[in-house]
């Protein structure tokens, strides 16, 4: 896992253009480089503003960009959410990275609880939360937009872990 580097944009467009991928989201699948570039530079300013950390992880030789993760933090409060590529799905890298970041999260100063959510649906994501440490808080009604399904909002598990 580390921050994102101009290069990039293609591998982060490749994951991020795969509707498979990105169902789940809060936001809509990518359509076209110039939005991966726009993205960018929004997460580096809102990194440099302490709003938004995005990362992407890596294999395990830092060569190639498979997915990407990114936490807000709230208070006392960091929020969590990753993407991985279908190419690596189901060989424990999403669990392995969310692992990587809660244990990072855990050490900052004023972190008193890491929380994620997804969509109920989303079983995949929900093992990840479980195997990496967060625990299942309970059912949030209508509570996330996943807008490459629908724009109804839909329930969501939230999964959290004190620090």
């Amino acid at each position: 896992m580390r921050r994102p580097q101009s290069d990039d944009v293609n591998a982060i467009f490749k994951f991020s253009s795969n509707s498979d991928v990105t169902k789940w989201l809060n936001w809509p699948t990518s359509s076209n480089i110039e939005s991966v570039l726009a993205n960018l530079a929004h997460w580096t300013t809102r990194w440099e503003c302490g709003e938004e950390y995005f990362w992407v992880i890596t294999t395990s030789d830092d060569s190639v960009v498979v997915g990407s993760m990114t936490s807000r933090i709230h208070g006392d409060t960091a929020d969590v959410g990753f993407l991985l590529d279908s190419d690596q799905w189901n060989r424990g890298i999403a669990t392995e990275a969310v692992i990587g970041l809660r244990k990072q999260l855990e050490h900052l100063a004023g972190i008193a609880r890491i929380v994620a959510v997804c969509d109920t649906d989303n079983v995949a994501s929900a093992r990840v939360m479980q195997r990496a440490g967060l625990a299942c808080k309970g059912i949030a009604e209508r509570y996330i937009t996943c807008p490459n399904i629908s724009t109804t909002p839909r329930d969501a598990y939230i999964y959290a872990c004190e620090c």
